[in-house]
């Protein structure tokens, strides 16, 4: 099982996750806004080849140049923190939820491709039942 205790008390996790964050907004507004990144670049007075590395997620942005840019896309970060011990022991939460649905569709999918005669599985019969025409009795 993944140790979500070590991920989210590294630095790393919440970094990308932020440059995620403004790499996606930055897109989203060259997008929306039919504009290169070279014409982006020059309303910011940067080069073209930073705002490449932002959307390549190749930069360790300083928070005012982070600030910058999104003022520049007409949004301003926001940021909420919370308590750490609190942020981990929800993601356990939600892993230990997500693994016992998938054990359930696992079991599922199983229980559906037994052999029941001749090879065929229970899902195989119920579509040659489903697809078999009815006959009219007399």
């Amino acid at each position: 099982m993944i140790d979500y205790n070590e991920i989210l008390r590294g630095h790393g996790y919440w970094h990308t996750g932020m440059q995620l964050d403004l790499q996606e907004s930055l897109r989203v507004y060259l997008e929306n806004n039919k504009l290169t990144q070279h014409e982006f670049a020059e309303r910011l007075g940067v080069s073209q080849s930073y705002i490449s590395q932002v959307l390549n997620g190749n930069f360790d942005f300083r928070l005012s140049k982070m600030i910058e840019l999104y003022l520049a896309i007409g949004k301003v970060p926001f940021i909420l923190e919370r308590d750490l011990e609190e942020v981990i022991h929800e993601w356990q939460q939600l892993a230990r939820k997500n693994a016992s649905k998938q054990a359930r569709k696992a079991a599922s999918n199983n229980s559906q491709t037994e052999p029941v005669r001749n090879g065929s599985s229970k899902r195989d019969v119920e579509r040659k039942r489903a697809s078999t025409p009815k006959r009219k009795v007399k």
